[in-house]
């Protein structure tokens, strides 16, 4: 059973989520990366996965307007960022022998945006409503620039660009934790994000900022498709993807590692091998988990 502190719909849309961003990190052979199949698997995940969890990160910001706890919650993100810096190096080093301070190569990525995101939030949401929506175009055409320049800005370019994504999970966050399944909902958001996807195609690369050019069409695709799958999720309770939901972070920082490790071993020449080594890698980051997280220490506490 999951915690009644814990919603086990939004446990088991994380745990998804992070399965399909540990998926997305194997890279096969051109001539599979290059076929359709793959190209529409690889075009559909990429449209939603990243944003879902900025969408999810909103839904538990504080309304509280005290900076102490605002400056508490930054420290926690600040001592993430370190652990996985930290641990992206030790590893690329031990695996790859590459002993580089460039934390290339990881999802801590993710981790600034979110601090960015935490920051630029925290202060922004005391503002009065309509200096807040200015500043907020303002940030969001700030993102679009950086992206369709390619350039990241310390990743302040991605925290502009997928504020958005933060703001809908914040604001909406008494529709998203209603436990209630909407099947209207569900055929809605499921039915925009797969005639959006048919219509453009197009992959989506937020930790790069790459979005293409169709800009709303982005932002359609990733809210329907997390939208998609957080009602999906209210259809079932599992125990295992509500431990594996429980505890993302550790997947997100061990998957890299594990990923170098098995294609060390493995050639990825097929879409069988390719769904192979995906269900186990995702398996061994699962058994990471109680490595940093256990009964006697939690690293991340």
């Amino acid at each position: 059973m999951v915690s009644k502190a814990r919603l086990a719909h939004i446990d088991n849309a994380k745990a998804i989520g992070m399965m399909l961003i540990v998926a997305s990190h194997i890279v096969p052979t051109k001539e599979v990366v290059d076929s359709v199949l793959f190209q529409t698997w690889n075009g559909l995940i990429n449209s939603f996965y990243v944003p879902l969890f900025f969408i999810l990160s909103g839904v538990f910001q504080s309304s509280s307007t005290d900076y102490k706890k605002l400056g508490r919650r930054m420290l926690i993100l600040i001592r993430y960022c370190a652990i996985f810096y930290v641990f992206g190096i030790i590893t690329d080093g031990l695996i790859n022998g590459n002993w580089s301070l460039s934390p290339h190569k990881t999802t801590i990525w993710f981790l600034f945006t979110l601090l960015w995101i935490t920051a630029i939030f925290g202060v922004l949401k005391n503002l009065k409503y309509n200096y807040l929506i200015y500043v907020l175009l303002i940030m969001c055409g700030g993102g679009i620039y950086a992206s369709y320049n390619s350039h990241s800005y310390m990743y302040l370019g991605q925290a502009c660009l997928c504020l958005p994504f933060y703001l809908v999970g914040y604001y909406a966050k008494d529709f998203l934790k209603n436990t209630e399944f909407r099947w209207q909902t569900l055929v809605l958001s499921f039915s925009c994000w797969i005639a959006f996807f048919v219509v453009f195609y197009n992959g989506q690369n937020v930790s790069i900022n790459m979005v293409g050019q169709n800009y709303p069409a982005f932002y359609i695709e990733a809210f329907a498709g997390s939208m998609s799958l957080i009602e999906l999720c209210k259809l079932f309770h599992n125990k295992f993807f509500s431990y594996y939901g429980e505890n993302t972070i550790i997947p997100m920082m061990t998957q890299f590692a594990l990923i170098w490790i098995v294609t060390k071993v493995v050639h990825i020449d097929s879409m069988l091998a390719f769904s192979v080594v995906a269900l186990l890698v995702i398996a061994l980051t699962t058994v990471t988990i109680p490595l940093f997280k256990n009964k006697i220490y939690n690293v991340f506490r």
